[in-house]
């Protein structure tokens, strides 16, 4: 590979400490694996910056990218002891130092942070006094754990009659309870671990308020002033400007009159103008006397008479533009100092006990970690700045231990990839290691990529180095800006070039996209046309959905996005509105992957590189997937188009998980109507609607469970078919609620599986193969929760639902491969590092989720908290300055963190780039993105950027700027003349700019593509006039579908409900007791009555189902090796009570003659020296309806049982074997009754496990007879 001269540069660069500011695409890790690599190839006798591969530390954001870089430079050393033995005089020295370095490779210090954090605590445990031997808890275990240490706490301080506790929750809680009060204190809780010193930044928030002996004289005084007064002093520049503007319209007015009346009304805000321009170099009592005049604002001029139509309205647009910009400003300014500094003193109270609050629940949530020996990451990190930290500096002070001294002289280079994403401590212990006036340290990283702003990463730390670095007169480091993307089509990075030139300015979104920020082509990217086929066109398209004409002229829709957001309507009706838009992309997908379009791929060595496009070449990017994805994927799915959805939650919410949740509640706790009524209705019991309400009706004064309870007796006159369901599942449940006891929930839920066969049956349905993979992620969740102090199905219950009341949910099962040909859907986060040939950014239009901007309690790493008044005479709530102050600052960064997040999604793409939004009154929104058209400026201005709410707004606002924006800027209506920008920077940029009609796009909503008078009449909520005569109309509701013979076709059956249904022998021929010993579930602790009953009423004895499933319990259990003798079976049988198998009670009912007697038979004999042999073996199958049902084709029920022994002999044969405790053993009775079960169960084994069952017997254990079937 030939390297670029800046590449060349930050490759071999050992003068200086190094920052590389590597653009999207540009071999940031290629760079430096190659930094590494050449370094390790140098000769340490010749040259003193030859490295060691043990003497690097190199920290990567990920564990796999910390592997691929291990990989590579292996793969690097191999090639290069290859290159090296082919020579002729090959350098054995040379080779002898490489292979070292492959074998110290194993070992370097190659890792995350959090790694490298772990092995110095674990290699200096001794230093902060911690048992080595902790562990990292996972993040469900510490959320569970932080939920019991706030309880607690809270319940400690409420009983002490905590008097500031008190006052807390009387201002900031909830009728609900305190779980708003849980909220501000673990937010504030976890905002202070992102420091480095905790305790010290929590006690500074309460320093920044004035205390109620007045610290503070002005506003001034405090740190938020220059906050607020930069917010004013953005804004006064686009007033100056509408104010000129207005002055110009009414300068043109002929008539003396009616300029008068207009220039009147412009003097009023001219007036307000100066005044706050003059207030803010005095104070604020100036500023607010300057603002309160906004509280009466005179109307518009009326008149009409001698202005054109047009001017008037262009003046009444410009005035409303300025009065809403200073209603803004006002909005800032609601109060005198005075008011603002006496709410201040009392917040400062407020902020005092909160303070209080989060220490204190930081030293008992830290107590609680150490005393369960668990750690989370952040104490990790914290761990090693102790460490590395030295015993005798001041609080606050960075004063290397000797520990860090050791480590300096270890590390000859320390690397740092990704640094845009850390943070302050982790930038503190890289320091430490490094020293100060070292030029040991390579940084590489891409500030227009910090997207981890909610994993508390600081762009600021990038940036402030980037500034010092670039100084030419810098000694200390030197800033390498790689430029060149090998990624991306050179259409793909004009686009982005010409959006974020405009966009991307230091104020306010923190970096400025100059020259170097840029992005360049790098090597020709696939220009060798292909020989065969077409290169993809237009490379970069914007699609704008209008959804005014989907909204039947209801005007209250007619709203666009920044009010959207404001009012939090992401709800149904915007998930309707965005199947149009998913359909729209299904679309284009067909038509791409119908183009046979040519792709290039630096892999494909034909047709010189090109390959036509393929599914898996197309992504589709979300800011959020939350239930969008869902409705991309139906979409796409049902537009023939395979598709996978990457998502980060639904687990809970799908049908299988919440079956299984349903049915873990009710082992818990049977008398849960919900839980049961869902287990019930469910395929593990098979009850229908119908069912379910005669169950309920039968014991109308009781639950569910009593019901169930009641329909297992005599006196029940449910359905036969409905008592036996119960009777089943009520043996079932007996026993898992023992097991529940006894093993652990994953043990538990597989039990479940062998024993419902529910496993086996979703993975018969639709999606089977995702939703099995669910069923034994719910088993891996359990087993990760076992592994943590807090064990037990009580607890894994109340964990499920500590995750789903605090809205928090699991990704659902990973089943697809990397190399599945499908259109993939994911979240731009998790497609940072990625690349497509064709990106479709979709939901472009959704507004921000500012959400966290309306809680009553805002923090800010230099501002402090924010923090509302509480005025508890009135029960209201103020704005206080300084909340005001710290909600300016929170969305300025979530505004810079948004548009870094849009230049991630854009430079994903390679050859083609599709962004999709829609927006209701489209037109109303494009005039605003074309306000500006007319300006030559080359930057967006500060005002219009800090009004943006969605990407579309900085999209779409640049292209309306470029001439391939005509259609955007026809449809707005805008008659202003397009200003070309002189030099822009992506200028050559080609656009394919699209204004959709929500009627316009085809395939959806079928609903509005039928003329149907009754539909829509009941959409616009007005009566129906009936048209249909109401004989028709009666006819037509009382439709008897036809099931085609399969009404009393159910979907399961088990092999004893089969062998009921469809023996030879009826019922009435059995003898008293039989059924009962019938509908006995083979498997282990199912006994139909609760023990406490069965103790109560021992002296009647088991019931007929108890005695059977008894006693096929003591021949799954016996140990075949021990004599099976009389005394032998005893001495097993008291085992087996003593690992409660079964009770002492149960023992004495166990036929212990029928089971000696068993084992001198010749049977069981052959069982005893069987080469393999299987217990209460279970299956499941399907099988054809119409083998037991008349008139039913394709039709097939889902079958499960257990055999009881299945053995393989010395010869090679396969027996059969069934125990019967049954009272009648007459043979051929016997044999009508179990022929057709020993038929279905030889089937399933032969089926299931490729064999031939050679012979089938049943064990009488009544008279220890022999029948052979």
């Amino acid at each position: 590979m030939e390297w670029s001269q800046e590449q060349k540069l930050a490759i071999n660069n050992d003068e200086k400490n190094i920052l590389v500011s590597a653009a999207a695409g540009s071999g940031k890790t290629a760079v430096l694996v190659e930094r590494v690599v050449s370094h390790l190839l140098r000769d340490p006798e010749k040259d003193n910056n030859a490295w060691d591969v043990d003497r690097l530390l190199v920290v990567t954001f990920t564990r796999a990218a910390a592997e691929e870089m291990k990989q590579r430079i292996k793969k690097r050393l191999q090639g290069a002891i290859a290159q090296e033995l082919e020579q002729k005089n090959a350098d054995r020295n040379m080779v002898r130092r490489l292979e070292r370095q492959l074998i110290l490779l194993s070992g370097a210090s190659i890792s995350t942070i959090d790694s490298f954090c772990q092995t110095v605590v674990k290699n200096n445990f001794n230093a902060i006094d911690i048992d080595p031997k902790f562990r990292i808890a996972n993040e469900n275990e510490l959320v569970i754990l932080q939920q019991d240490v706030l309880e607690d706490m809270f319940e400690a301080k409420y009983a002490e009659g905590d008097e500031a506790l008190q006052r807390f929750a009387d201002k900031y809680g909830t009728v609900r309870g305190d779980s708003a009060l849980y909220d501000i204190v673990l937010k504030l809780y976890e905002k202070s671990q992102n420091q480095p010193f905790p305790d010290l930044w929590l006690s500074g928030l309460e320093l920044d308020y004035p205390s109620k002996d007045g610290d503070f004289v002005s506003l001034k005084d405090t740190k938020w002033w220059p906050v607020i007064e930069d917010e004013i002093s953005c804004r006064m520049v686009p007033a100056r400007e509408y104010l000129d503007e207005l002055k110009s319209i009414v300068v043109n007015f002929q008539e003396p009159k009616v300029r008068g009346k207009f220039e009147e009304d412009v003097s009023f805000f001219d007036e307000v103008i100066t005044s706050v321009d003059g207030a803010l170099q005095q104070g604020w009592h100036e500023l607010y006397t300057a603002f309160f005049r906004m509280n009466d604002v005179p109307r518009i001029p009326t008149i009409s008479k001698g202005v054109e139509p047009e001017v008037k309205a262009s003046f009444k647009n410009v005035r409303d533009a300025l009065k809403d910009l200073l209603k803004e400003m006002h909005e800032l300014v609601q109060d005198d100092e005075d008011v603002l500094l006496e709410e201040l003193r009392a917040a400062g109270e407020d902020v005092s006990s909160i303070v209080k609050l989060v220490k204190n629940f930081s030293q008992a949530y830290g107590s609680a970690k150490k005393q369960k020996n668990i750690v989370d990451f952040s104490d990790v990190e914290h761990f090693a700045l102790a460490i590395l930290n030295s015993p005798e500096a001041a609080p606050g002070e960075l004063k290397p231990s000797d520990i860090a001294l050791e480590l300096r002289q270890r590390y000859q280079e320390i690397m740092v990839d990704e640094y845009q994403d850390t943070n302050e401590v982790q930038e503190f212990i890289v320091r430490f290691i490094s020293g100060d006036g070292n030029a040991n340290t390579f940084t590489v990283g891409d500030v227009k990529q910090s997207i981890y702003g909610f994993r508390s990463s600081e762009p600021a730390l990038f940036l402030k180095k980037y500034k010092e670095y670039e100084k030419a007169d810098n000694e200390n480091g030197e800033l390498i800006t790689l430029g060149r993307n090998f990624r991306s089509r050179r259409e793909i990075l004009s686009a982005i070039n010409y959006v974020f030139a405009q966009v991307m300015t230091p104020n306010p979104t923190e970096i400025e996209y100059d020259e170097r920020a840029m992005l360049n082509e790098g090597d020709p990217y696939g220009y060798d046309s292909p020989n065969i086929g077409d290169i993809v066109e237009n490379n970069v398209e914007l699609a704008l959905i209008d959804m005014t004409a989907n909204s039947d002229g209801d005007e209250a829709n007619d709203i666009d996005t920044a009010q959207i957001a404001s009012e939090n309507q992401d709800d149904v009706e915007d998930l309707v509105g965005f199947e149009l838009e998913a359909q729209y992309i299904a679309n284009r997908i067909r038509e791409i992957k119908a183009s046979g379009r040519m792709v290039f791929d630096k892999d494909y060595k034909e047709n010189n590189g090109y390959r036509p496009v393929t599914w898996r070449d197309m992504v589709i990017l979300l800011r959020a997937t939350k239930d969008k994805a869902d409705v991309l994927q139906e979409i796409l799915q049902q537009n023939d188009i395979p598709v996978y959805a990457n998502t980060s939650e639904g687990f809970f919410q799908t049908m299988e998980i919440q079956i299984m949740h349903s049915l873990l509640s009710v082992i818990d706790n049977a008398q849960q109507d919900i839980h049961l009524a869902a287990v019930l209705f469910s395929p593990i019991v098979g009850l229908s609607a119908s069912d379910l309400a005669k169950l309920k009706a039968s014991a109308k004064d009781g639950d569910m469970y009593t019901a169930m309870l009641a329909a297992n007796t005599p006196e029940s006159r449910l359905d036969t078919d409905i008592k036996e369901k119960i009777n089943d599942f009520l043996n079932k449940l007996s026993i898992w609620r023992q097991l529940a006891r006894q093993v652990g929930v994953p043990e538990l839920i597989w039990q479940i599986f062998r024993d419902t066969g529910y496993y086996d049956y979703v993975g018969s349905l639709r999606g089977g193969i995702l939703r099995q993979a669910n069923l034994r992620m719910l088993v891996t969740r359990a087993q990760e929760f076992q592994n943590t102090d807090y064990q037990g199905l009580f607890r894994f219950l109340r964990f499920i639902k500590r995750m789903t009341d605090m809205e928090t949910d699991l990704s659902m099962a990973r089943t697809l491969g990397e190399g599945e040909d499908v259109v993939r859907v994911m979240t731009i986060h998790k497609s940072k590092g990625l690349e497509f040939p064709v990106v479709f950014i979709a939901d472009m239009c959704k507004g921000f989720n500012k959400m966290d901007l309306s809680d009553d309690v805002l923090v800010h790493k230099e501002l402090g908290m924010g923090i509302k008044y509480v005025d508890l005479e009135y029960m209201a709530k103020y704005e206080t300055f300084s909340r005001q102050a710290v909600k300016a600052k929170w969305k300025r960064e979530l505004q810079a963190e948004e548009l870094r997040v849009l230049y991630v999604a854009m430079t994903r793409a390679r050859e083609k780039l599709i962004m999709v939004g829609r927006c209701r009154n489209l037109e109303k929104q494009a005039a605003k993105w074309c306000q500006h058209i007319d300006t030559t400026d080359k930057v967006l201005p500060v005002h219009t950027l800090l009004s943006v709410n969605s990407y579309a707004d900085w999209v779409a606002r640049a292209v309306a700027h470029h001439p391939d924006g005509k259609p955007l800027v026809e449809y707005s209506g805008i008659t202003k003349n397009r200003a070309a920008i002189p030099d822009a920077m992506g200028r050559e940029s080609r656009w394919t700019v699209s204004v959709i009609g929500a009627e316009g796009i085809a395939g959806v909503n079928q609903l509005n593509e039928v003329d149907n008078s009754l539909i829509q009449t009941v959409k616009v909520g007005k009566p129906i006039e009936l048209e249909t005569d109401i004989g028709e109309l009666a006819h037509n509701l009382s439709l008897d579908y036809d099931y085609r013979g399969t009404r009393e076709v159910p979907a399961k059956l088990t092999v004893s409900e089969l062998k009921r249904r469809f023996s030879e022998i009826s019922f009435d021929d059995m003898q008293p007791g039989d059924n009962q010993q019938l509908t006995a579930q083979h498997g282990e602790y199912i006994f139909n009555r609760p023990r406490f009953i069965q103790e109560a009423e021992g002296k009647a004895g088991l019931k007929g189902n108890e005695y059977g499933t008894l006693m096929h319990s003591v021949m799954q259990h016996l140990d075949l090796s021990g004599n099976l003798d009389a005394k032998d079976v005893k001495n097993q049988l008291a085992d087996m009570v003593a690992n409660e198998v079964m009770t002492e009670e149960q023992a004495g009912y166990v036929n212990v003659k029928g089971v000696v007697s068993f084992f001198k038979t010749d049977i069981g004999q052959r069982v005893k020296n069987a080469s393999e042999l299987w217990r209460e073996l279970p299956f499941s199958r399907m099988l054809n309806a119409g083998d037991y049902y008349d008139d039913v084709e394709g039709e097939f029920i889902f079958s499960q049982g257990v055999i009881d022994v299945l053995f393989k002999e010395a010869d090679g044969r396969y027996v059969l074997l069934d125990y019967k405790t049954d009272s009648d053993t007459n043979p051929e009775a016997v044999k009508k009754r179990y022929g057709l079960q020993l038929q279905l169960y030889t089937a399933a084994a032969e089926s299931i496990l490729g064999i031939k069952v050679a012979e089938r017997y049943l064990y009488m254990l009544h008279d220890s007879s022999v029948i052979a079937m």
